[in-house]
């Protein structure tokens, strides 16, 4: 089928790519319908051809209308860290008829304070002039000052009669590297956290990754990595994957160890954890377990809210200021099931404490603020022998999780992410989960992103993003049909932006999972931030190898 008049350019503004290239090299056109859903997904009503021509016009006008860019981003680069200058342009597309004006720009400082000053709109470069409808534009582009500072600040630019706000992200243009976290180069290992074990301590938990780090560092190793360990569903629904979280900002309840709680030697016999016997040692059954935990990690919630909780939640609570919204929502999935079955005044986000049982909710609140001590103290641990941790971000979140449901706008629910077909998967991949919206993302000024890299960060000095390609685009999957996809365009030199600069905040190196089929233009961004690439050793060896001559 031909594609209707229009549909190209529309998704083109829309940052669809109609085609892509295959894993054979060959050209890969995508159909009319996959083009149309795609579309869908992003929330534009493209329903039948007849709409597209409506959509066009409305789609450039708004793109002209658009003086300021939700997102601005300025690099600091070169010289002593005192010395560094700010490298970055602000685009403005103003109307025609206030070219001869003067505009006032203030950056409002993250830190405090702020900067201003004025320019002649008709001092500034202009690289585009357009006309829409009509009416005429001039594209041009305001030098940033080259002092400021590094950080999250406001934009404002003002041109009476009109007030334009964005973000501006102002960081270092590459991560940092290895050298900030050891002074030699070193070797690590990686290790599942479900597949640890000990004779006499046969269920994983956080612990087990400061002992694993005792054993690396008595051989010499400097990193101890392992899968995702966020919150997973582990009854109704179970799905214990570490690569489909129920949220990507709360850790795993699964690898908390009652008997290390504060109190657990206070608890009666009948009530302290014991493992559940039977069973095979070897294999990880996360919904028996997680069942046979929680009764000792619900009594130590009684008495832990029994007492005087706040001075130990209030550090907590700043850490996380999501905590007790994601502890009702986890009480309200016990009671009334996964979120797309609720009532549509709890799918709106409008709970009240009537609609689940509190002492659910306290018992979720509490394993999250056990994890994160269990976690903090397996890390510090593990850094007193030298031994830095190595997180992996997953690329999704489950479409029934509270990521999903709190932060709704950001997720392009009429699609799953995936993967193209390839020689391992000749019909392509539907990996379950919803994309992020990537104008939603920048509209909301990345606040989802940059929650979830810090929230790694905090124990992390490496940090693995899974699917780094997913920084400059992703494959949209629609209805199920992994081998009719479309690849998405992402805004990749802001979000590498918020990964060089919470890098840089945090002392962590950050590798970019980059294997298997990848363009050149994602590894080309990969080196010019600093981010390091993954390969398989197998392989590596087998190709030197074969470079030798056997």
């Amino acid at each position: 089928m031909a594609a209707p008049k229009g549909l190209q350019a529309l998704a083109r503004l829309h940052g669809i790519q109609t085609s892509y290239q295959g894993n054979d090299g060959a050209r890969v056109t995508a159909t009319p319908e996959a083009v149309m859903a795609a579309l869908r997904a992003l929330r534009v009503p493209a329903e039948s051809a007849a709409d597209l021509k409506r959509l066009l016009a409305h789609r450039r006008r708004e793109l002209a209308d658009r003086v300021l860019e939700p997102v601005v981003v300025g690099w600091r680069s070169g010289g002593a860290r005192g010395q560094r200058r700010v490298a970055g342009d602000i685009t403005l597309r103003l109307p025609a008829t206030l070219r001869d004006r003067t505009l006032d720009l203030r950056v409002g400082l993250e830190e405090g304070g702020e900067r201003s000053w004025s320019v002649a709109a008709s001092s500034l470069e202009a690289v585009e002039e357009t006309e829409v409808d009509g009416r005429a534009s001039v594209t041009l582009r305001a030098p940033l000052p080259g002092d400021l500072p590094e950080g999250y600040h406001d934009l404002s630019v003002e041109c009476a009669p009109g007030r334009w706000d964005a973000l501006l992200i102002v960081a270092p243009r590459r991560a940092v590297g290895w050298d900030a976290i050891a002074d030699r180069p070193a070797w690590g290992v990686f290790a599942p956290l479900y597949s640890l074990h000990e004779e006499h301590r046969p269920s994983p938990d956080y612990d087990l990754l400061d002992r694993l780090a005792e054993r690396t560092a008595r051989k010499g190793g400097a990193v101890v990595g392992t899968l995702p360990v966020l919150a997973a569903f582990l009854d109704r629904p179970c799905e214990p994957s570490p690569y489909v979280p129920a949220s990507r900002l709360f850790w795993n309840e699964l690898y908390v160890d009652p008997a290390r709680a504060p109190g657990a030697e206070d608890l009666p016999a009948d009530e302290r954890w014991t493992v559940p016997a039977g069973g095979d040692p070897r294999w990880l059954d996360a919904r028996r377990l997680m069942a046979g935990k929680r009764p000792a990690l619900e009594a130590l919630s009684r008495r832990f809210f029994a007492g005087d909780p706040e001075a130990d939640l209030a550090a907590f609570h700043a850490r996380n200021p999501r905590a007790e919204d994601y502890a009702r929502f986890r009480a309200l999935t016990e009671r009334s099931g996964t979120w797309g079955q609720w009532p549509d005044r709890l799918r709106a986000r409008d709970v009240r404490e009537s609609d689940y049982d509190p002492e659910v909710a306290r018992y979720h609140l509490y394993v999250q603020w056990l994890a994160e001590a269990q976690l903090q103290a397996a890390t510090q641990r593990a850094a007193d022998r030298g031994v830095s941790l190595y997180l992996d971000l997953p690329v999704g979140v489950h479409p029934d999780g509270y990521d999903v449901w709190r932060e709704r706008a950001l997720f392009a629910r009429g699609a799953s992410a995936g993967a193209p077909p390839d020689p391992l998967a000749s019909q392509g991949q539907d990996w379950g989960f919803p994309p992020f919206h990537p104008e939603a993302a920048r509209l909301d000024g990345h606040r989802y992103f940059v929650a979830c890299i810090r929230k790694h960060l905090r124990f992390a000095k490496v940090l693995r993003i899974d699917h780094v390609m997913q920084l400059h685009r992703m494959f949209w999957v629609p209805a199920g049909d992994a081998a009719n996809g479309v690849y998405v365009r992402y805004p990749a030199e802001e979000l590498y932006a918020v990964l060089c600069l919470e890098s840089r905040r945090a002392g962590a190196v950050i590798v970019g999972e980059d294997l298997g089929t990848v363009p050149a233009a994602v590894r080309t961004g990969m080196k010019r931030h600093g981010l390091y690439g993954m390969y398989v050793a197998q392989f590596e060896l087998e190709v030197a190898k074969d470079a030798k001559g056997g």
